[in-house]
């Protein structure tokens, strides 16, 4: 199935399956795949396609320019990481002198020392680094939204998961997945907030939705910016 939009030609497969809302997946061959609930009507579905084509035309430009760029990252001296929404040069430095390799981020790149080098090494300083910086910044922003709520967080933790970006349960812990610290500040504020709100809520009720909406009034906007953009956060 197609449907233009100025003079684009955007092509995509309807997938029926038992599920409560129509989902947009765009696999990383640039495919376009509609996840829809059973019974839902073709037209509704091309409608839903229609309203979303700014975001999935945008993601698709995004998605060739990774496959240019980031996908050849070798994780070598000139390549780039992606942190908090921009994309950084890597600076990689060999020193046998040093007693232990060393990551660091400052004057708008990181510098990576290594007694010799190791791609494998890289990226494990980078991930450790990475799940630092992330708990630095969720606190921070939940220290700056916590006037919203009258209930306390107990507890954080970073954590890695492929299918979800944050969690909170009854007992006032809220989880966050590290590669949040490769989005913009704005969507890691929409997470961090939508996270908070299961401190009063802990269901997705309509109480749940007026609360976020009344501290991100954009969230829809900032959700489906992870939806489309979440798998380009990843090393």
């Amino acid at each position: 199935m197609e449907i233009g939009h100025k003079g684009q030609t955007i092509k995509f497969n309807i997938e029926y399956k038992k599920r409560k809302k129509i989902k947009i997946h765009i696999d990383q061959g640039r495919r376009i795949t509609v996840l829809a609930p059973k019974g839902t009507k073709e037209e509704h579905i091309i409608e839903l396609v229609k309203s979303k084509t700014t975001l999935i035309l945008e993601k698709l430009k995004s998605m060739e320019k990774e496959t240019k760029d980031i996908v050849e990252n070798k994780y070598e001296d000139g390549d780039k990481l992606l942190y908090l929404g921009k994309y950084y040069v890597m600076n990689v430095i060999r020193d046998n002198n040093i007693e232990k390799n060393m990551i660091d981020f400052n004057n708008g790149q990181f510098t990576i020392i290594l007694k010799e080098y190791d791609k494998d090494i890289i990226k494990k300083l980078i991930k450790r680094f990475y799940k630092k910086q992330c708990k630095k910044v969720i606190l921070k922003r939940i220290n700056h939204y916590d006037n919203y709520f009258h209930k306390k967080i107990r507890n954080i933790e970073i954590i890695e998961s492929k299918n979800k970006w944050g969690s909170c349960n009854s007992n006032k812990k809220l989880d966050f997945n590290w590669r949040l610290i490769m989005a913009p500040i704005e969507i890691i504020d929409y997470v961090v907030v939508h996270e908070m709100c299961h401190l009063d809520h802990m269901n997705h009720l309509k109480s749940f939705w007026r609360l976020l909406g009344k501290i991100i009034p954009d969230y829809k906007r900032r959700s489906e910016w992870l939806q489309y953009y979440g798998n380009s956060l990843n090393i």
